[in-house]
């Protein structure tokens, strides 16, 4: 295959696109992707990196948080967070980390000491499926469906008046 810019050394590097559901190959020689920033030396563009990142690269383009200062990139390389407010600051960025390192975004361990076992009507609603999932696999159906009417009445208030 030969170079589709020059179209007289053979092509090594091959690139393919798809744009709006169309494929296109783009299949260049060393020396026409060296011309296009392209070379193996550096094999993705810095425009292509901040795109596979997920964030921009530029110095001006970074997202501290108002509270303690620390940006992303700070917190990537410390592993530690500067204060409660990053979770909101990051907030894009940090909910695809936590999913892949506990599995989930939503919070289902132990609740700190003072705050009560309901913290909030979605917590509420949450410890009555479970006990109700419990309740039937123990075979109680006198106290399964008491639950059942629970969870009814704390999802119609959890939705508000239509």
């Amino acid at each position: 295959m030969i170079c589709r810019v020059c179209e007289t050394r053979p092509a090594t590097i091959h690139i393919t696109e798809i744009k709006e559901g169309k494929k296109a190959v783009l299949d260049l020689c060393e020396e026409c992707a060296n011309q296009q920033g392209l070379s193996h030396g550096n094999p993705v563009p810095a425009l292509l990196q901040s795109l596979v990142e997920g964030r921009a690269t530029e110095p001006g383009n970074v997202t501290r948080c108002p509270e303690c200062g620390i940006s992303f990139e700070e917190f990537r390389a410390k592993g530690r967070l500067g204060c409660p407010k990053d979770y909101e600051v990051f907030a894009k960025d940090l909910g695809p980390l936590l999913e892949k390192i506990h599995g989930s975004r939503q919070h289902v361990g132990r609740v700190p000491r003072g705050a009560g076992p309901d913290t909030s009507r979605e917590d509420r609603l949450l410890r009555l499926r479970r006990d109700l999932a419990r309740a039937v696999k123990d075979e109680q159906y006198e106290e399964a469906a008491r639950l059942r009417d629970e969870i009814r009445v704390a999802e119609e208030a959890l939705r508000g008046p239509v």
